[in-house]
């Protein structure tokens, strides 16, 4: 299954595989709940709702956090 942002990245093979390697190294050193409420506080304030309903959901399904009283 292809994400979107391969999608994206579809045209600029290396770009994608700098993005992979960059996240890789930003995951590498959290924890992954600590790493999914910080890039949802990260997309709130850029305000991307595709990223916050993205990561919202994987806290809610893989975390079982309350996502609504989180982003607010």
């Amino acid at each position: 299954m292809t994400t979107n942002y391969e999608c994206a990245f579809a045209e600029r093979p290396e770009v994608y595989a700098a993005w992979v390697q960059l996240n890789g190294a930003i995951k590498a050193g959290m924890d992954p709940r600590r790493y999914e409420l910080a890039t949802l506080a990260a997309a709130r304030r850029l305000r991307s709702s595709y990223c916050c309903l993205a990561h919202g959901t994987v806290l809610q399904e893989r975390f079982d956090e309350p996502v609504l009283e989180i982003a607010l």
